[in-house]
């Protein structure tokens, strides 16, 4: 199993990624695995009704940037042992998964870091985007920053 990606709604389960990590490694390397899960919430930016995001990206390019990510969080912190990321793109309703990314470490402290450094990262420099459709408009999100649609 490759350890980033770009997806498909429905292509990944966690359980079979936890499943996965536990075997790529020799049995005691790690005492913790992290995982973090972003789920689409039900409210836009605007606190209007979410109906749905949807998400694209640069396949190729995101990939890239993920891979990079892995490893420069690999080398970062000393006892972390393994880092899958993966991200979703397509429509996705509350509640759906839109990120997956699972750390494992030595010790807890450094999944937990990787973890949020992961996302933080994957949200500023992967080529994805993503556009919110909610019961009162549709926008475009770059960064941070809301781009309307005319």
């Amino acid at each position: 199993m490759n350890k980033v990606g770009i997806v498909k709604k429905g292509e990944l389960d966690l359980v079979e990624l936890i499943e996965d990590l536990m075997k790529s490694s020799k049995k005691g390397s790690f005492g913790a695995i992290v995982a973090f899960i972003g789920v689409v919430r039900a409210k836009d930016r605007k606190g209007y009704d979410l109906k749905s995001l949807i998400y694209d990206a640069d396949k190729e390019k995101a990939t890239e940037s993920i891979k990079k990510i892995r490893d420069e969080l690999l080398e970062k912190y000393d006892d972390l042992k393994e880092l899958y990321i993966y991200h979703v793109i397509d429509e996705l309703k509350p509640g759906e998964p839109t990120v997956f990314i699972l750390a494992a470490a030595g010790h807890r402290d450094d999944a937990f870091k990787a973890c949020r450094e992961a996302i933080d990262r994957v949200k500023v420099e992967a080529p994805i985007w993503k556009k919110e459709v909610s019961v009162k408009s549709e926008h475009w999100i770059i960064g941070n920053e809301i781009v309307e649609i005319d």
